[in-house]
This record gives C-alpha cells, structure tokens and sequence, in this order.
C-alpha cells in the first residue's frame, strides 16, 4: 500500500489509502493539495500628509477638503469627500450653475516658478496692494466662498491683478537707458530693459 502513498494503512490485506490517494494498492493520484495561504487584504495609508508650503494634514484628502475621510481599504476610494467637494483627493469644489468657489486657494503663499520669490498670494505678485478674500454665499442650506483678487487703485486690473500699469509708467525713448522706477511699488531698475530681464542690455539708438 505504501509504495505510492506513503501514509496508507494495510488493515486486513486491504490498503485504506491517505487523502488524494485511490486504487487497490493506492497509487493512484498524489498527495491532496495544500490550500494556498489566506492573505491579509492590503491597506492604503492615511497617516499624515505634509503640504508643500510645509503645513501637516490628517491625511491627504483634508488638503483642501477638511472633512474629507481616508479608506484604508484598496477595495475603496481613496477618498470620501463632504458636501460641497469632488475629486479623487477631495480637491475640487463642486459647481453650481448658482455661484463658483475656486478650488485652487488664491489666497494662500504663492512662488513664482521663474524665480523663487514667495508672495503671500498669488493677487500681489504684480500688485503689491492687491487683496485677497474668499467672501461666501449661503443659500438653501449650502455655503459657497469664492476667493477673489481686489486690485489696488486702477492701475491694475485682470483676475490675478496681473494686467497694467497702463502705458504711462513706460518711459519715453530718451531716457529708455537710464534709471528707472516702476511706479506701482516704486523699485528702481538701472533701465527698463532689466525689469523682467536682469541679463538684458540695453542699447541707446
């Protein structure tokens, strides 16, 4: 009985054979599978998420929407966003036909990528006197806060305060070599030509 199945019992001249083995002398089959482990389903992680601006979050659906919760389960989202927010971070502000809350955060610190200079948002890197608000609406139960940039005086206009000053802050021809300042915050440049340029050069015709 044991010449195949190493674990059949001879009882009475009759081989009684081990699990996946059959036959007389049970040598038929093999050895009964063994089952394959049980796995622990995987886990996303929802520790803390740092922001680039260096403030710490529960996790990284908060950034934006702080009511937002983490699935830990794979098998889920990995975001379940509050009312009011979409996206698979919780990022994005719903829309209404009704009214529009940017979801981009204007009046947070702003770097300007060609440079590095931070501004404390994006409305003053033109305009130094420009302000930012995030006014809100409520209707129906819902509220909406709309981030908003408010230029200064009329020289600056645009939704970023970014277009102006009008063409009266250029200087003339004459003096196109020579110091200037621009007007809206008063910094003084050896020519107009090194305001966004400071390798430019300038050449008297």
């Amino acid at each position: 009985c044991v010449t195949k199945d190493t674990a059949a019992v001879c009882t009475n001249d009759i081989c009684i054979c081990s699990a996946g083995w059959s036959g007389d002398m049970c040598n038929i089959g093999g050895p009964a599978p063994t089952p394959a482990p049980t796995l622990a389903p995987a886990t996303r992680n929802c520790g803390p998420y740092t922001a680039d601006d260096g403030t710490v979050y529960s996790n990284m659906c908060t950034y934006v929407d702080s009511g937002a919760v983490c699935n830990p389960d794979l098998s889920q989202p990995q975001c379940t966003c509050s009312p009011g927010y979409t996206g698979s971070i919780c990022s994005e502000a719903v829309t209404t036909a009704a009214t529009t809350t940017v979801s981009d955060k204007l009046c947070k610190p702003w770097t300007r990528s060609s440079d590095g200079t931070v501004f404390p948002n994006i409305c003053m890197e033109k305009d130094a006197a420009a302000t930012c608000s995030a006014p809100c609406i409520s209707s129906g139960g819902t509220t909406t806060c709309t981030e908003t940039c408010t230029c200064s005086g009329t020289e600056w206009t645009g939704e970023f305060c970014d277009q102006g000053p009008p063409a009266t802050d250029a200087p003339t021809s004459s003096t196109l070599c020579g110091p200037w300042t621009r007007i809206s915050d008063g910094t003084v440049f050896s020519n107009i030509c090194v305001e966004k340029d400071s390798g430019a050069i300038c050449n008297e015709v």
